[in-house]
């Protein structure tokens, strides 16, 4: 296949890097400019340009303040008997961090080891667990029934459905039209290019780096689902990945929170998709202030 050929896989697991002077200051300075830079790609203005900017100077300091805070602590520690084997060590630590496989090993009351298999079932009967109403507090649920109620009942009567029926026909047919190529190369330039690939392992990298023949049949492709309402099963299929909550017991089920890695070309549908409603939405002045 062509993903084969063009995609190296990694021989070894994953390795994350540590750095022995990360902590929590680090932790939200990095949150800070994250949420900066997806503000920025959504919105290219020069003022969230300057607040990012500024997101990103102030974790640089903030990384570089700690990192000397721990190297003078080691220094502090070193005396005329400290092996220079250990000085190296502290400086590679610092350079490139400590590395620690990412896999999840899970144990069973005796000791052993826990099954994979087993271990992935116990996941999806946590997972399943917090989504049922059973947890859910009985006055939220007839809250969120009478809500759905109310809407329905006032929706023939609200400004939205006025605007709708006066609206341009042009417009109601525009955007349910087939995607045109700009559109699709529009969403690729934005993308996060470090994304995790979901089930078929098709990276958004693969993607962007397509000749411009296979952008168009990779178009006539999503059009054909499009047009005739029809997903492929590995387009809806995706990957759930625990994630250790800080200071939480790693043999505990409940103590991790799932991540879905689906299909990039699921997802670069629904960023076209997003695009043209917030296009027709925003023509029409449908999206109320406070959303």
């Amino acid at each position: 296949m062509a993903r084969d050929l063009s995609i190296p896989l990694r021989v070894t697991g994953f390795k994350h890097k540590y750095s022995p002077y990360w902590n929590k200051e680090c932790s939200e300075a990095k949150l800070a400019k994250k949420k900066a830079e997806k503000v920025l790609r959504k919105y290219k203005t020069l003022e969230n340009q300057a607040i990012f900017k500024k997101a990103k100077a102030f974790f640089r300091k903030t990384v570089a303040r700690f990192k000397q805070i721990y190297w003078e602590k080691i220094c502090a520690n070193f005396t005329r008997k400290t092996k220079i084997s250990q000085v190296w060590k502290n400086v590679k630590e610092m350079k490139e961090g400590s590395k620690t496989y990412n896999r999840i090993i899970l144990k069973n009351p005796d000791g052993t080891t826990m099954a994979d298999d087993i271990a992935a079932n116990n996941f999806a009967v946590a997972f399943r667990s917090v989504s049922l109403n059973i947890y859910i507090h009985p006055n939220i649920q007839e809250i969120r029934k009478k809500t759905v109620d109310t809407f329905l009942k006032t929706y023939k009567n609200s400004d939205c459905l006025d605007v709708l029926d006066k609206s341009n026909n042009l417009d109601n047919k525009t955007i349910n039209e087939p995607f045109k190529f700009s559109e699709l190369e529009n969403v690729l330039r934005n993308v996060n290019k470090n994304s995790s690939p979901g089930y078929d392992n098709i990276s958004y990298l693969y993607l962007i780096n397509l000749p411009v023949n296979a952008k168009y049949y990779l178009l006539k492709m999503i059009n054909y689902s499009w047009v005739n309402n029809i997903i492929p099963d590995k387009w809806k299929v995706s990957i759930i990945k625990p994630i250790l909550k800080p200071n939480k017991n790693k043999n505990a089920f409940t103590s991790y929170r799932p991540i879905s890695l689906t299909s990039t070309i699921s997802k670069t549908i629904e960023k076209m998709i997003v695009n043209r409603l917030t296009w027709y939405l925003e023509k029409k002045n449908l999206i109320r202030p406070n959303q």
